[in-house]
């Protein structure tokens, strides 16, 4: 059986209107909720690193310093 798809606009100010997803995804299992949210996660960092590979994903450099206090 074929989910059908649909299309809605949603007004932001209107929290009422979202009720739908948030049954839709109360009914997931987690392990799908995790799939779904890795799947985020990477679209994100290859958008973020201009779809390079993720071995060749810029770091952060780590700084620090040692005082002597007084």
């Amino acid at each position: 059986m074929a989910e059908d798809k649909k299309v809605r606009i949603y007004d932001p100010h209107d929290r009422s209107q979202y009720e739908d997803e948030r049954a839709y995804w109360r009914a997931q299992p987690p392990s799908f909720k995790l799939a779904v949210l890795e799947e985020l996660r990477s679209s994100a960092h290859k958008l973020g690193n201009n779809g390079a590979p993720d071995g060749d994903v810029p770091r952060l450099r780590r700084v620090f310093r040692i005082s002597n206090l007084k």
